[in-house]
């Protein structure tokens, strides 16, 4: 569960291009104040496949983003 996670991390969830699927209602996580959403244009919800640099991308910038704040 989001409410179990450590307090210091930030929970990055990367979502498929609404104009293309609207199966993922980006809308529905705003209510969680430590979960970062990062819209990837023209994915669909095969992201891994379509655009596996995103998702090592972010998964470097939450690093650095983790250092920062320590």
């Amino acid at each position: 569960m989001i409410s179990d996670k450590p307090a210091a991390a930030t929970l990055t969830v990367l979502a498929a291009d609404p104009r293309l699927n609207d199966s993922c209602k980006v809308e529905a996580l705003a209510k969680y104040k430590d979960v970062k959403t990062v819209i990837v244009p023209n994915a669909s919800h095969w992201m891994q496949y379509e655009f596996p640099e995103m998702i090592v991308e972010e998964a470097l910038r939450g690093i650095e983003e983790c250092d920062n704040r320590q």
